[in-house]
């Protein structure tokens, strides 16, 4: 028996093609359903209402080794991790979640694209019958609590280096002792190994399980292509036996009753789960009576000083709505979080305080939430932090007054930010967050769900119809906007003042010392984060009266008309509640043929115009626009000091633009102006919004590059102009820091294509720059250019759009040409049989290889399919070699890379024991060993079935990225993903314009920017010619395979980095064989045992026979410790012939080096070009 629940929710108008319902089932638990036939993966979520407060007070972290062992076995699949090993074999990926009050589990796997063979959907059907299995009869075997506790300890290890987790901490401190939220919440070894010592660890969780995991305080969430029925009969089927030890073995499809309620949409919205659950818990409010406190923790040199101000909201006493709180909260993110002219921000980066300012809602608990200001500051910032306070109570100063001026302005203030929650939730990207979204789904069904009145899907309430007195926009509804500001100044006044105030700062204490008076205070230190710390109170005042140099957010000058229209907007909602309720009656997976191609709409000697137009609902009103300027001025001698001055030009453009464009951002654009990446000297400009808009910003940006190009001695002030270098400094240096095998990773890319400068030249450069060579770069960089552009989504008209775009690009460039005559950088022209090395030194205590078979020129249709099938194989097969079976490194990655005009097989390499030379020998004769295996009992009938038909069925998924463990992007993949709006739009997007830029052309319908591929390749592949082409290419015995490497050492004595890494890796090995640890006991086993093996197998001997562990274990550890971990002599043997001796490179003249190779030519663009004109 199940009970449903109409689902008359607003939903974005490109999910028009869901359908959802709400059901609950007879045991409690609350499930949503969604079908949407334009998915092509299947994805679960569950989350239940316990969690880091419910931990006993002498185990903290108990919920958090809960969430780890849960999902290990059960007693119906006592197999260890199937259910993650079943998702990782469909190439999915799964993960789990414990905050405060609610724990969540969830997965995605991928569906084919085919009609007839429906594998993965019953494999979706299988995995989720695993999952719930471990909700009913958890086995929490003892034999793998040891593991998972290490794997909390590590989690918890990375927390304590995290400003921002260290901050949080600084808050649970200044909490009530009493409370559950003032406890250290994630775990470590020292408070979850001790529970052996007093009761087992398994009858701990067992009890802990059955008193916190109860089905009426769970929800699902199950999301895919198939209809309504199917998923709600999975869903019944799999979780309605939790909670009733009787009832086993249920068929997937067995029948089951559905009852409506007759007051649903009253018994939904009534629902508060969690709080039922957590208020009778709660004995003491969260924090003490009001008077401002504050924490001080001292990180002295960590490079992020962080301040972060909480004022706490009790919600058992507050006198506004759930509703109405909701919406207060929303709009006070967006007023302080403004960084428009006046707002608190713009003085604050004006001043030179803080350069990152973030509004937002800490949620606490069922009892507590804070409002939120994180401010990064600068030194200066550090040194004023009382200024920095008092700046923040002026401003707030500005809602203490009784002006009706000012309660009119922040009135159509608070109409406009409603209508434009709206406007962007109609116009969002249904399913943008992949699991994050159904996380989020599974967990609201949780919280009390009259927070979010009708507004569910959207996660945050909108006021609408439902409220009294609410009638439209300001100018249709004047009286319910001005009372509502009216309650919003009385919130404000009630929650935002210096007696309410906490403040956790993270930073050099002695920078703040004197400006808070906090010398004198008692140091502290914290028992599980090890930081030191003080604690104080504020003495401040309320404000200054200093109100006048700040204001509002101003009338959004972005804002569509359909904004002041917010009756409109709500009936478009009905419109597609209806579209949504008839959707989903069949079972569909979208398919990558029907999908269009990016069209040259106009190409002359100068530009080169693509057009990409969607019909699909999910591209309604959006727009991504991208642009290239590649400069003819001193074409072909583009130097490294062109690239700089390109990256000072562009970061001053949106400097310059914060403000200005910051409005455009609220109503969802996104923009960046970034330094061509290809080695030529130019600019790549990218927006993505609503498409009314776009070219205003455009225009904005265009017109800021010519002021600051072509005036930069009026336009740019010294003080600009060193702040600017010290930003792209910072970026540089924060690349330097990078891991070793990313660093390796950059240097094979600098090996193989033309002027990409390594860190070290680049920041040399920066360093010789001066103001006047900028200025004479910047005065002539667009007299000449050569323009592409990509305009793709809902375009109306391509001539409108193209004319636009072009007549505000001819107010900065002078002259368009250069189709033929502009550079473009290559890649080298490796010549075959080849053993290219290149060697240097970093700073990082590990090291690395970056080893690179070339197979293929990207224009070589027939061997980049069969690089892509290798690529497939490896990366499961090899892969598991080097990792596993002999344990070469940290990291160990294996798959496709694809340079500008050629692509292969990349092994990247991080490891601390060897050097990158003896890691390569060993990679080659591993490569031989794999190779013997593979082709060992292998016949066609096999290469078909166990590889062929697995790579094209991965293939045809669109969506999924082909799995190629660790496989490296192309030169400009992901150079625009990061500042778009929507993840599956921006990376079908960037994989269409890293397609153009880099002039391959060869589109195909998948969404990663990989080149098409030709599938009849692979289908007519034979077993022989594919070993053929292994042999030639990528055996280290081949007489013409062509190879390259990149290796990094570590600039530190091979004794400092057994110093440091021993201690690392033998308690990773010592954990992972059923014998932890703690850190600090073996440091100090390792310090009383010197350099002597025995010793410290005596030692640790010693100390797990105190623990109370068995003999036998002890010594089968120990024994293997001694091979696999301590560092030994490293002598290896090669039995095969090497037909190319090493050449090896110098990186100081690597150019040199590259043009006496050559590069790879290719066709002129005219000619590429007029293969898709007309089309």
């Amino acid at each position: 028996m199940s009970y449903t629940f109409p689902n008359r929710f607003p939903v974005p108008c490109s999910a028009k093609g869901r359908s959802y319902k709400f059901i609950k089932l007879e045991n409690g638990i609350r499930c949503l359903i969604i079908s949407d036939p334009t998915e092509d993966v299947a994805s679960m979520s569950l989350s239940v209402a316990t969690g880091h407060h419910a931990d006993p007070s002498a185990v903290p972290g108990l919920a958090h080794l809960c969430e780890h062992m849960v999902c290990v076995s059960s007693k119906e699949y006592p197999q260890v991790d199937l259910y993650k090993t079943m998702v990782h074999e469909v190439g999915g990926s799964w993960n789990a979640v414990t905050v405060n009050e609610k724990t969540s589990f969830f997965f995605r796997i991928p569906l084919i694209a085919s009609s007839d063979d429906l594998d993965q959907e019953s494999s979706f059907s299988k995995i989720i019958k695993v999952f719930a299995s471990y909700f009913k009869h958890p086995l929490f075997d003892s034999n793998y609590a040891d593991r998972e506790v290490v794997a909390v300890d590590n989690e918890n290890a990375k927390n304590c280096s995290l400003t921002s987790r260290i901050s949080f901490h600084g808050l649970r401190l200044l909490a009530n002792p009493n409370c559950q939220f003032h406890r250290f919440s994630t775990g470590n070894y020292e408070t979850l190994h001790g529970i052996s010592s007093t009761v087992s660890i398994k009858a701990t969780l067992k009890a802990f399980f059955k008193a916190e995991y109860l089905p009426e305080r769970m929800a699902v969430v199950l999301k895919g292509p198939q209809t309504l029925n199917y998923l709600q009969r999975v869903a019944t089927s799999a979780f309605s036996s939790i909670g009733d030890q009787k009832k086993t073995g249920l068929s997937l499809f067995r029948k089951h009753t559905e009852i409506t309620s007759p007051h649903p949409r009253e018994d939904l919205l009534q629902s508060q789960v969690a709080a039922d659950v957590w208020l009778r818990r709660y004995k003491t409010v969260t924090f003490p009576s009001r008077g401002g406190r504050f924490i001080l923790i001292h990180k002295k040199g960590s490079g992020d000083t962080i301040l972060r101000l909480f004022f706490p909201i009790n919600l058992q006493s507050i006198s506004f709505s759930a509703k109405q709180l909701e919406i207060f909260q929303s709009f006070w993110c967006h007023i302080l979080g403004s960084e428009s002219f006046g707002s608190l921000n713009s003085k604050y980066i004006s001043s030179q305080y803080v350069t990152e300012l973030i509004a937002k809602v800490a949620t606490i608990s069922s009892s507590t939430n804070a409002l939120e200001l994180q401010l990064a500051l600068s030194r200066e910032g550090a040194r004023n932090l009382d200024k920095v306070i008092r700046l923040f109570f002026d401003f707030t100063s500005l809602f203490s007054g009784d002006d009706p001026k000012f309660k009119r302005k922040l009135a159509k203030a608070f109409s406009q930010f409603n209508g434009i929650e709206l406007y962007n939730f109609y116009y969002a990207e249904a399913g943008a967050g992949g699991t994050d979204e159904i996380r989020a789904f599974s967990e609201r069904l949780l919280s009390p769900l009259e927070v979010f009145g009708q507004w569910f899907f959207r996660g945050s309430p909108c006021f609408d119809s439902t409220d009294k007195g609410f009638a439209g926009s300001f100018h249709e509804s004047e009286s319910f906007w001005i009372r509502e500001a009216n309650k919003f100044i009385s919130f404000v006044n009630d929650i935002v003042s210096p007696d309410n105030l906490l403040f956790s700062y993270v930073g050099d204490t002695e920078l703040v010392g004197e400006s808070l008076g906090s010398e004198n205070l008692p140091s502290f230190k914290d028992a599980n984060f090890k930081f030191s710390y003080k604690m104080g109170r504020l003495a401040m005042s309320s404000h200054s009266g200093c109100s006048t140099a700040f204001s509002i957010p101003p009338p959004n000058a972005f804002a569509p008309s359909i904004t002041d229209e917010q009756c409109n907007l709500l009936d478009m909602f009905k419109a597609i509640e209806e579209s949504s309720l008839e959707a989903g009656l069949g079972y569909s997976v979208k398919n990558i043929s029907a999908i269009s191609l990016p069209q040259l709409a106009f190409s002359d000697d100068g530009t080169q115009f693509w057009i990409k137009k969607e019909s699909d609902p999910i591209y309604m009103d959006k727009l991504f626009l991208s642009v290239e300027l590649t400069s003819l001025v001193d074409r072909g001698k583009t130097t490294c000091s062109h690239v700089i001055v390109l990256e000072l030009l562009c970061d001053l453009v949106k400097v310059k633009l914060r403000e200005t464009l910051y409005p455009a951002l609220v109503m969802g654009y996104s923009y960046d102006i970034f330094p061509s990446l290809k080695g030529d000297t130019g600019i790549v400009i990218h927006i993505a919004g609503p498409k009314s808009r776009i070219l205003n910003v455009f225009s904005l940006i265009v017109y800021e590059a010519k002021a600051v190009s072509s005036d930069f001695k009026i336009n740019v002030t010294p003080t600009e102009f060193r702040n600017s270098r010290i930003r792209i400094q910072k970026k540089y240096s924060a690349g330097q820091s990078l891991p070793s095998h990313s660093l390796v990773s950059l240097g094979l890319m600098a090996v193989m294509e033309e002027n990409t400068w390594l860190l070290d030249t680049r920041m040399e450069a920066l360093e010789d720059l001066n103001f006047a060579t900028a200025d004479s770069i910047c005065s002539h960089l667009f007299d000449v250019c050569y323009s592409t552009f990509l305009i793709h989504g809902d375009v109306d008209d391509i001539m409108a759009s193209r004319y636009g775009v072009l007549d505000c690009l001819n107010s900065l460039v002078k002259e368009f040409k250069g189709q033929n005559d502009c550079f473009v950088p290559s890649t080298i022209h490796l010549p075959q049989n080849c053993n290219y090395i290149a060697k240097d030194t970093c700073k990082d205590p590990t090291n690395a290889l970056a080893y690179f078979l070339q197979t293929s020129p990207r224009s070589d249709t027939p061997s980049r399919a069969i690089t892509r099938l290798l690529a497939f194989i490896l990366s499961n097969s090899l892969l598991s070699k080097l990792r596993i079976q002999y344990q070469l490194g940290y990291v160990v990655l294996v798959g496709s890379r694809v340079f500008r005009k050629v692509e292969g097989i990349h092994i990247t390499i991080m490891s601390g024991q060897m050097g990158p030379e003896a890691l390569e020998a060993k990679v080659e004769e591993i490569i031989m060993e794999w190779y013997e295996e593979f082709v060992k009992d292998l016949d066609e009938t096999k290469f078909k079935s166990l590889y062929v038909n697995k790579f094209l069925a991965a293939y045809s998924s669109i969506n999924q990225k082909m799995n190629t463990a660790g496989r490296a992007p192309s030169l400009t993949q992901g150079s625009l993903i990061s500042g778009m709006s929507g993840s599956a739009l921006a990376k079908q997007h960037q994989g269409y314009w890293d397609q153009i830029v880099n002039r391959s052309y060869r589109f195909s319908q998948n969404l990663t920017g990989e080149d098409t591929i030709d599938v009849s390749v692979i289908e007519q592949l034979r077993l022989d010619d594919f070993l053929s082409f292994i042999k030639a290419r990528i055996l280290p015995n081949s007489g013409s395979r062509i190879k390259v490497s990149a290796m990094l050492t570590t600039e530190r004595s091979r004794e400092d980095v057994e110093q440091m890494l021993t201690p690392v890796r033998i308690y990773f090995f010592l954990s992972s064989v059923g014998l932890p640890i703690k850190k600090d006991a073996l440091v100090d086993i390792l310090k009383t045992s010197g350099d002597s093996k025995i010793a410290l197998c005596k030692n640790l001997l010693k100390y797990y026979r105190s623990q109370g562990k068995a003999l036998r274990l002890i010594s089968a550890g120990l024994a293997k410790m001694s091979l696999a971990v301590l560092p030994g002599p490293g002598n290896l043997s090669v039995d095969f012939h090497r037909h190319s001796e090493p050449v090896h490179i110098d990186p100081v003249h690597l150019q040199e080096w590259q043009r006496g190779i050559g590069f790879i030519h290719g066709e002129s663009l005219s000619v590429t070009l007029s293969r898709f004109s007309g089309r």
